[in-house]
């Protein structure tokens, strides 16, 4: 602005080029202008809050990590080989940290090796994680995992975390209705409940 000679230590505003715009569209009769009020707004930082984990990491339970965490990794989760990878993926999104990943291996990996639940984590099944599947009466059911098992085996595991209840009992039977209905030959049932 000195050097075009234009400065004024008075004048706040300053204005370059034509300021005629382009042209305005008329406002027809049935038509009506936008009456735009200015948008009020606060600092959301202030109503955030922040909680900062406590505690030993060593010392978490399924019952700490609640069971929506444990049940995605599950979901996610076809054989005991792909933990490491799942583990990246969380700590790079940030849902876990890299002392939360270890505890979260060695707690899901004692679930898989647990001789009830091994098979259904084994390479020789093939698994559905949270398949829907329709009832002859139309009800839609989704099993948490389906491993089958060849020639005729078929494990179902609905995973819980907390106390078990009754309702769980009857969603694995039905469960394993819907199997037999699907005439497979042989059908157990668990639900991985973890404390």
């Amino acid at each position: 602005m000195q050097d075009a000679e234009r400065w004024n230590e008075a004048e706040e505003v300053y204005q370059f080029g034509n300021n005629a715009g382009l042209p305005r569209k008329p406002v027809l009769e049935n038509e009506t202008e936008l009456d735009i009020k200015p948008m009020v707004s606060s600092d959301w930082t202030s109503r955030m809050i922040v909680a900062a984990e406590a505690g030993n990491p060593s010392n978490k339970t399924a019952a700490h990590w609640g069971g929506r965490l444990i049940h995605e990794l599950l979901s996610e989760l076809i054989i005991e080989a792909d933990l490491p990878r799942l583990m990246t993926r969380k700590i790079a999104k940030g849902l876990i940290t890299a002392e939360d990943a270890a505890q979260l291996v060695k707690m899901l990996v004692q679930l898989m090796q647990d001789p009830r639940m091994k098979e259904a984590f084994s390479t020789r099944a093939e698994i559905l994680n949270e398949a829907e599947m329709l009832t002859a009466s139309g009800q839609l059911l989704r099993p948490d995992r389906v491993a089958i098992l060849p020639p005729e085996k078929v494990i179902l595991i609905d995973y819980k975390t907390g106390e078990a209840e009754p309702l769980h009992k009857l969603q694995i039977k039905s469960y394993q209705n819907l199997i037999q209905e699907l005439e497979a030959k042989k059908s157990g049932g668990l639900f991985g409940l973890s404390e």
